[in-house]
């Protein structure tokens, strides 16, 4: 009705989109259609050629012909206006609601987001983000992936995968066109697109990434980026490095207890050195001091 009356429809509006909630592998949510279709197609024509130099390339065994552009000078005018509608506070506010993000104030900021790019052959493995602001150490609390592949073809393959890939309750999400998916960032969100882009063209989607000042919950501690492949050594190491703490703990506790135990036989031996002081400052010990004198003597001819 909106356009029938000339008025411009939102970039975004939940209202008019197909929605989908979940709880497991972790809290996520899935729009399509949320985004209006022209603002994106016009994304997609003014998307820069990855020659530019302003792309950020990795070509590293985890991340494969991944290419970055959150270098907001890379943006179009038609980017710029749809990462502002990600970001903007009506558009949190409905994902913190659909994710049951607790009442933390939650900004979006673009740190390693803006432009996502993957070339043919390209993957992104499995991995758990990085949950800490690199510059100010807010607390990352959401990824926001907006796909804009147009016909998608399944067997183009690159589906996001979240939860750990081939358990009972892993999430394969297709990269179709105008799909908005949000899934609360925390240690143990795994996700990545493990099997190559098949595409003739780029697997390309926007992102942002919503933070907050307060620690949730409050016994996670920041860490880098971990790859889910890392994880059975790095258990181990965190089993070893427990083990050696443990084993320090344990140490601290003997030498404290000897040392509490030394210090009391030294205040038994100060007592009784000062007892003996007193015994021979004694005027009976100075009376018997002949007498005991003679009785060395007896022994000393006895030896002889």
């Amino acid at each position: 009705m909106g356009d029938e009356l000339g008025i411009e429809r939102a970039l975004f509006d939940p209202v008019r989109a197909t929605v989908e909630v979940a709880r497991e592998p972790c809290s996520l949510v899935i729009a399509d259609g949320a985004f209006d279709e022209g603002a994106l197609r016009a994304v997609l024509e003014e998307w820069p050629t990855l020659d530019d130099q302003r792309w950020i390339r990795y070509r590293a065994a985890q991340e494969y012909r991944k290419f970055e552009g959150s270098d907001a000078a890379l943006w179009s005018p038609a980017a710029a206006a749809v990462v502002d509608a990600m970001s903007a506070p009506d558009t949190v506010a409905w994902v913190a609601r659909q994710l049951q993000l607790p009442d933390v104030q939650l900004e979006a900021l673009v740190v390693g987001g803006g432009y996502h790019a993957t070339a043919s052959g390209g993957y992104l493995a499995s991995h758990a983000d990085f949950n800490g602001h690199p510059d100010d150490g807010r607390w990352r609390r959401a990824n926001v992936l907006l796909f804009l592949v147009e016909d998608y073809d399944p067997d183009w393959g690159g589906c996001l995968r979240i939860g750990i890939p081939g358990s009972p309750i892993e999430r394969v999400v297709e990269p179709r066109f105008n799909r908005l998916v949000a899934f609360e960032t925390s240690s143990t969100s795994w996700h990545g697109h493990p099997d190559p882009w098949l595409g003739t063209g780029l697997r390309r989607s926007l992102a942002v990434y919503y933070f907050s000042d307060q620690q949730v919950p409050a016994t996670v501690e920041k860490h880098p980026t971990r790859w889910l492949a890392d994880e059975p050594a790095r258990l181990e190491i965190d089993a070893l490095r427990a083990a050696v703490e443990d084993a320090e703990r344990t140490a601290s506790a003997a030498r404290s207890e000897a040392d509490a135990r030394a210090a009391a036989l030294g205040a038994d031996v100060a007592d009784l050195e000062a007892r003996i002081a007193d015994l021979e400052r004694s005027t009976s010990w100075r009376l018997t001091a002949p007498l005991r004198k003679l009785s060395d003597r007896v022994r000393e001819l006895r030896r002889s």
